[in-house]
């Protein structure tokens, strides 16, 4: 209901916050689509990198925050070469440029595991970031051009907006997604843990004896053999989980590169 009005609202204010007539305009609301997704891979990932480097890899908390530095310093070298590329190519070329290397970030990421090394890892996210260094200066400017001069201040606030907005929900649907699959993979991975698994018995049997040999009880090495396959099972599915979250994030940069194709026909046409 609030929406609603909102959207009511704004329709017909004669000075609105946000201007939804300028979703009429095609590059623009193309340019809007591209930043929507951006937001939610963006803010996205750096939940995903940072609990995945944590929970998984095993890493602390100020090393997972470090990974990221070298990236931050590349998207700072890179903004003003892409700022100065945007005035020489289309934008929306240098937008599905930055949207293929942020999906090729993101494909790397999901074949990552608990053995892959800290700066392979943080190369993965050199990678991720150079696409976003293309992604942002194209973005807006792109998305500006396509408005006339009296335009622009509401034009700029809709593409902040919409980016923020995709963050928000990015972070969200990338938490819930990545205890969905976890869930799932758990589940799979424990219907396997049967008799018939030579793996699995031989690993509670190695780890009961090595419980036995500290002086524990064949009872309790039994139950903490168990217990020690459980945790197991759910580093396992945990890492499948991410793995599926990171293709998932690629997926949909990938998919961003239509609505930015359709930004660059409609500048053609104009």
């Amino acid at each position: 209901l609030a929406l609603v009005c909102f959207i009511w609202r704004q329709l017909t204010a004669r000075y609105p916050m946000l201007d939804l007539r300028l979703y009429a305009n095609p590059r623009f609301a193309s340019a809007a689509m591209v930043g929507l997704i951006f937001g939610f891979g963006m803010f996205g990932s750096i939940y995903a990198i940072a609990v995945f480097m944590q929970q998984v890899q095993g890493f602390s908390a100020t090393k997972a925050g470090v990974a990221l530095i070298p990236a931050g310093m590349l998207m700072v070298v890179m903004f003003p070469t892409a700022g100065r590329l945007v005035d020489r190519l289309p934008a929306h070329i240098l937008i599905m440029a930055g949207l293929f290397w942020f999906s090729i970030g993101f494909v790397l990421m999901s074949v990552s595991d608990a053995n892959t090394p800290y700066w392979l890892f943080v190369f993965f996210t050199l990678v991720n970031r150079f696409g976003l260094s293309l992604i942002i200066p194209s973005l807006n400017t792109g998305a500006l051009r396509s408005l006339r001069p009296e335009q622009v201040s509401q034009g700029a606030g809709m593409v902040n907006f919409v980016r923020t907005l995709g963050g928000a929900a990015g972070v969200n649907l990338m938490v819930v997604f990545l205890e969905s699959a976890t869930a799932d993979h758990a589940v799979t991975i424990t219907a396997g843990q049967t008799p018939d698994n030579s793996a699995a018995m031989e690993l509670l049997a190695r780890t009961a004896d090595l419980m036995q040999d500290a002086g524990v009880s064949a009872n309790e090495a039994s139950a903490g053999a168990l217990h020690y396959l459980g945790q197991t099972v759910f580093a396992q599915a945990q890492t499948q989980g991410f793995q599926d979250t990171f293709l998932l994030t690629s997926m949909i940069a990938m998919l961003a590169m239509i609505p930015a194709y359709v930004m660059g026909r409609g500048a053609g046409r104009s």
